[in-house]
């Protein structure tokens, strides 16, 4: 995957891609080895199904004003090879949207207007994907 190619495509606000290794750390500890301010509190364990609509949701619109930045499946796309080249088959997967039915909450692990994170942690990396927009 050429993360490169990938940044510069989704042409809106700041994308921070991190990884970490991980030494079973607890959840709070990869946290902090990737960057992320605040703690457990303000991510929610997802499925891997989740986790490749949260990274297609990065890459497809921008946080601010939804403009399309890549056709939506061309985002799925870079989503589904981001997360399968990433996450190993016993990952654990984390992001700061809950989606419930017609509603959702939205917990800010940045200073920025907008954020979305995507979390994955494998037994011994982590990698973070963070894509901040403001107002």
């Amino acid at each position: 995957m050429d993360l490169l190619k990938l940044l510069r495509d989704r042409d809106a606000g700041w994308v921070r891609i991190t990884f970490a290794k991980n030494y079973s750390y607890e959840l709070k500890d990869v946290i902090a080895r990737v960057g992320l301010p605040g703690g457990p509190s303000d991510l929610r364990r997802i499925s891997q199904e989740q986790a490749i609509d949260t990274m297609t949701r990065i890459l497809w619109r921008d946080l601010a004003y939804r403009k399309e930045l890549i056709a939506e499946e061309g985002a799925h796309q870079s989503a589904l090879t981001f997360v399968n080249e990433y996450a190993s088959a016993d990952a654990e997967f984390y992001n700061n949207l809950e989606l419930s039915g017609d509603s959702s909450a939205w917990f800010p692990v940045s200073d920025s207007t907008f954020d979305l994170c995507l979390l994955i942690v494998n037994k011994d990396s982590a990698v973070c994907v963070l894509a901040e927009d403001d107002d």
